[in-house]
């Protein structure tokens, strides 16, 4: 029983998300399994009563009030937060419109470790994107009008700059081999994963790209979920470096490209592997390399992957 009306409609809306992955992937409900933490989420409004969020609520740049349930009754706790210093602006913006009910945010608290007297956590809140990026864009607008096809791996990132005429202007590899370590915490992993992707999107933006293209992370997971389920790809291992990575960094790159003045774009990764293998020794590429040049390609309508079925049949 859930005594508090907006955490029971948080538990609510994340289990409808749960399930809507399941139907959408195919996997039967009986085999998923939730992980073992403690959880709080509770949806916000600008209302006067809830002041952003009712049950979490951020007060200010480091201080939140938390209803809980101390075994009798409901009351508000105070709770310190300790924000990065690249956030400490937007982080004090979002408390004062949301205290001068302004507005409402979604929030939760996922409790990473405690003790008797003490609880450590980590406090996640939702924001429209607009406030986001009026405290985060860094150039209103792009230096060219060129593409840029993005190829994702565990240990790299590829970067193929092409102009409107499909012509192939740069290539870049971006090597981050630690970033595919099983020993990074959580931290440290999302400190790196900041560093690459903002890496690969100021290249690409000094070198006149305007829009970035890469692989449809929807269908990548529908992908990763037959990959582990089939074993088809290599081993465990991978496996589980390919479901925790390629996904979340592609999206990483969506997220942060406006701040950067850049459209991003989708396209199906479907043949792209074996067309990049096909051509990759002709034109002088490693396979990565020709995979990003495809995925470029594949913006501007060219089709090649209708193409090498065409060769195949």
């Amino acid at each position: 029983m859930i005594g508090n009306k907006r955490y029971a409609d948080g538990t609510v809306l994340m289990i409808r998300e749960i399930m809507e992955s399941v139907k959408r992937l195919g996997v039967s409900l009986n085999k998923v399994k939730l992980r073992d933490w403690w959880l709080l989420q509770s949806r916000g409004s600008p209302r006067p009563e809830d002041r952003g969020n009712r049950d979490i609520r951020l007060i200010s740049r480091g201080k939140a009030r938390v209803m809980l349930y101390n075994s009798s009754f409901w009351d508000r706790y105070d709770i310190d937060v300790r924000v990065p210093r690249i956030y400490s602006e937007i982080f004090e913006r979002i408390a004062e419109l949301g205290m001068k009910c302004k507005l409402g945010y979604l929030a939760r608290m996922v409790v990473l470790d405690s003790s008797y007297v003490r609880v450590y956590a980590e406090l996640q809140i939702s924001i429209p994107y607009e406030l986001y990026l009026s405290h985060r864009r860094r150039f209103e607008r792009p230096l060219g009008n060129n593409v840029a096809g993005i190829d994702v791996n565990v240990d790299r990132i590829n970067l193929a700059i092409i102009n409107k005429r499909g012509i192939l202007r740069d290539t870049k590899t971006f090597h981050y081999p630690s970033l595919a370590s099983t020993t990074l915490k959580g931290e440290q992993r999302r400190s790196l994963l900041h560093k690459v992707v903002h890496d690969v999107l100021k290249y690409a933006y000094y070198h006149g790209v305007s829009t970035i293209v890469l692989e449809d992370p929807e269908i990548l997971g529908y992908l990763k979920s037959r990959w582990i389920r089939s074993n088809e790809r290599r081993n465990s291992r991978y496996n589980r470096r390919v479901s925790i990575f390629r996904s979340s960094i592609i999206e990483e790159f969506v997220l942060h490209a406006p701040e950067y003045g850049l459209n991003s774009y989708y396209v199906d990764p479907a043949y792209t592997s074996k067309l990049a293998e096909l051509i990759a020794k002709d034109m002088g590429l490693d396979r990565y390399t020709a995979s990003a040049y495809i995925i470029a390609l594949e913006y501007l309508e060219l089709r090649p992957k209708q193409v090498i079925k065409s060769i195949q049949k």
